[in-house]
């Protein structure tokens, strides 16, 4: 079984020991955590290192280590894509390939909570509980993207009503069209008003 490897990127608000800390708590041995910087170690040095079959690359805090600024992480995001690669956060268990709005949500929020000096560390676990939460109140992922995509439901907005009443919300309102299209992508239904055409064989 391949051992988890590591990416540490050093940050004013959320320094490389810290980072590094967080992912031997989680289980990867520190001989496999690269540090950005640190000799030869890079982004690329991380990816390169990945041999499991899934390949994930665990960062402290999801996308947050890939940068101070969201041009930097969507520049490394570049790179990850590229290889095929998805970032996992040990602390939340969110991993980009199903996560990924709410992962650049979250690094937004905390780069902009770092630069009015609050406490990025109680900031990060304070939105890492509210996201867990959200997706709580709702139909899980891989449930709610096999309805938002069935053909035989004629609207995205039934779809989502659909996803409701099978996981009834009780806190966050649950599913929308717009969460549903930045998680899922389209739903291949038309817009507006038209109906979608549903093929024969389901009716």
């Amino acid at each position: 079984m391949a051992l988890p490897i590591g990416y540490v990127r050093h940050s004013k608000h959320l320094t490389a020991a810290r980072q590094v800390a967080i992912l031997m708590a989680a289980g990867v041995d520190r001989i496999r955590i690269h540090v950005h910087g640190d000799g030869a170690e890079c982004l690329l040095s991380a990816i390169n290192s990945i041999r499991a079959k899934e390949r994930l690359l665990w960062c402290a805090r999801g996308m947050r280590a890939l940068g101070d600024s969201m041009v930097q992480i969507r520049e490394a995001m570049v790179l990850v894509k590229k290889k095929r690669v998805i970032i996992y956060d040990p602390e939340t268990k969110l991993r980009e390939d199903r996560d990924g709005y709410l992962m650049y949500s979250t690094a937004d929020r905390q780069i902009r909570t770092a630069k009015t000096g609050i406490n990025p560390d109680r900031s990060a676990r304070g939105g890492a509980a509210i996201a867990a939460k959200r997706k709580a109140d709702r139909l899980a992922d891989d449930k709610a993207r096999v309805v938002w995509t069935d053909p035989k439901i004629p609207t995205d907005a039934q779809a989502c009503a659909k996803m409701n009443r099978l996981h009834q919300p009780k806190i966050y309102g649950g599913w929308n069209p717009g969460l549903a299209y930045r998680l899922f992508g389209s739903s291949k239904r038309p817009r507006g008003r038209r109906k979608a055409i549903i093929p024969a064989k389901n009716r």
